[in-house]
């Protein structure tokens, strides 16, 4: 018969086996619980890192555009010079806006290159592209008129300009509109030199000077004075001008027939 003692020696050595087994599955599920915070973390860093990488993927690409190759960096004179692109490229840019880093062709596709101002805190970007693969990204955007987006810099100005076989994009904050340093800037590229293909503003479009009369141009110096306000109460517009600016509706505007 066992004594009170043996008996109370068995239970304890019972209690503490099941304590060391206790601690040892503690410990395993510890371990496992951390294994697995491990592993989510990892999942969340490879996701960040997917998403900050496709991101930055993104603003690498063409920002008007899709994924294109990688670019060539060339110099002002390069652009203004190159065979594909060269006749479009303006001669003469903004004055106190200077290049950042090199003007860039992108798959002999895209030819593209920006420019800094310290003093209107702006940043211009000049990008000429094929025109089948501009409307190939952007088949529904209006060409010759501006487009206006807020961004945390201010109201920002984007133009797709009519270029033949492609097309040019101007993006600003400093105001294009009835600005004659743009015009300046756009009519000093080759293409426009020549062919009276010279742009003039009306309204928010660009026109080009030689399809109107000299009568109309002379119009349009007037117009181009007034105030928006003061715009918006003329109602009567040359024909051709009419024409050329693709409004055709009566209701609109009452032609100016010469």
């Amino acid at each position: 018969m066992k004594t009170f003692s043996d008996a109370m020696t068995e239970l304890d050595t019972k209690y503490i086996e099941e304590a060391l087994n206790y601690k040892k599955k503690a410990r395993k599920s510890s371990r496992m619980k951390w294994s697995a915070m491990v592993a989510c973390l990892c999942i969340l860093v490879i996701g960040a890192s997917y998403l900050f990488a496709r991101f930055y993927h993104e603003q690498g690409q063409n920002a008007h555009g899709a994924d294109i190759e990688p670019v060539i960096e060339i110099t002002l004179e390069e652009a203004v010079n190159h065979e594909t692109f060269g006749k479009l490229f303006p001669t003469w840019i903004f004055e106190d806006y200077t290049l950042e880093g090199s003007a860039g062709i992108f798959g002999d596709t895209v030819l593209r290159a920006r420019f800094y101002s310290e003093s209107h805190v702006d940043e211009l970007l000049i990008q000429i592209t094929s025109r089948e693969w501009f409307y190939g990204q952007h088949p529904d955007l209006e060409l010759n008129t501006i487009i206006y987006r807020e961004t945390t810099r201010g109201t920002e100005n984007e133009i797709y300009i009519d270029g033949g076989d492609y097309v040019v994009l101007y993006s600003c904050i400093v105001s294009m509109k009835n600005n004659s340093d743009f015009l300046k800037m756009v009519n000093s590229a080759a293409y426009f030199q020549e062919n009276d293909a010279n742009l003039v503003w009306f309204g928010d479009r660009l026109l080009k000077s030689g399809n109107l009369s000299e009568t109309t141009l002379q119009w349009l110096d007037w117009y181009n004075s007034l105030s928006e306000e003061e715009q918006l109460s003329v109602s009567a517009i040359p024909t051709d001008l009419l024409e050329e600016s693709g409004i055709s509706d009566a209701e609109d505007a009452e032609a100016i027939t010469e």
